[in-house]
């Protein structure tokens, strides 16, 4: 039976000797490892070492072009109307443009109404070349799939960010 708030739990990870990504194909928390297919037809299984990748879990969004959106991904987004909490101008509650960092488990805490924050869940940290100028925390609530691009991911464009 499939529920309609259960979003898809599925992984990629990042191969840090061969800057690219690849699609998880199974899991081993307890030995430290992640398999992927991979080879000349992506159809050998291949282990990887925790410590020679990096993880990122997908959100269970896609963004404006249908592409899914995971950990560590920067996307541009447009009219974020919404739950954010600027760092440093506190009260300010709407950017129009720029780009951001997608973020698992980031706390937010609300300025202007103590006692008020988000612990877990996925978040958007706007980055300092956006075009309100201000980093930004954001919770995904107050942003819409149409106004998300995934334009890369910190791994494999790190000059995104610069």
């Amino acid at each position: 039976m499939t529920n309609k708030y259960m979003r898809e739990i599925k992984f990629r990870a990042y191969l840090k000797s061969k800057n690219r990504i690849v699609s998880v194909f199974s899991i081993m928390p307890e030995i430290g490892l992640i398999e992927y297919l991979g080879g000349v037809l992506e159809k050998t299984k291949i282990l990887r070492h925790f410590n020679e990748i990096e993880l990122m879990q997908f959100t269970g969004l896609k963004d404006k072009n249908g592409k899914e959106i995971y950990e560590g991904d920067v996307v541009h987004f447009q009219d974020w109307d919404g739950d954010i909490n600027h760092r440093n101008k506190p009260g300010f509650d709407d950017v129009d443009e720029g780009l951001g960092i997608v973020t698992f488990g980031h706390t937010v805490n609300w300025t202007d109404m103590p006692g008020v924050s988000y612990t877990h869940g996925w978040f958007l940290d706007v980055t300092e070349n956006s075009a309100d100028k201000y980093k930004t925390s954001g919770y995904f609530r107050g942003l819409g799939q149409a106004s998300l691009e995934v334009i890369g991911n910190i791994y494999e464009n790190p000059k995104l960010l610069k």
